[in-house]
């Protein structure tokens, strides 16, 4: 949360760059992976500033997919289950 209320990217930016700083600085073992990814993730990261839409709407109707997959797991018509993500999505 130390970033994502920034006004614009520029801030974004500069307040996303003081946090891995401050995470490399403190040497937590665990930051490591977490710094990383930030890093290699920066920019698009840093477009949600333009435009402040997520993908998390569509990432939680693949997680709904994958749950429905698992748990229908012998359906041997494919209607139903297409059917069924539709009504579980919908």
């Amino acid at each position: 949360y130390l970033f994502l209320n920034a006004e614009n990217k520029n801030i974004a930016r500069k307040e996303l760059e003081k946090w891995i700083e401050r995470a490399k600085q403190s040497k937590i073992p665990e930051f490591k992976a977490c710094i990383k990814a930030l890093e290699n993730w920066k920019e698009e990261i840093l477009h949600y500033f333009e435009s402040r839409f997520t993908n998390g709407r569509t990432e939680g109707f693949n997680n709904k997919i994958k749950v429905i997959k698992r748990v229908s797991y012998g359906y041997r018509n494919f209607e139903t289950f297409k059917k069924r993500i539709l009504w579980c999505c919908s």
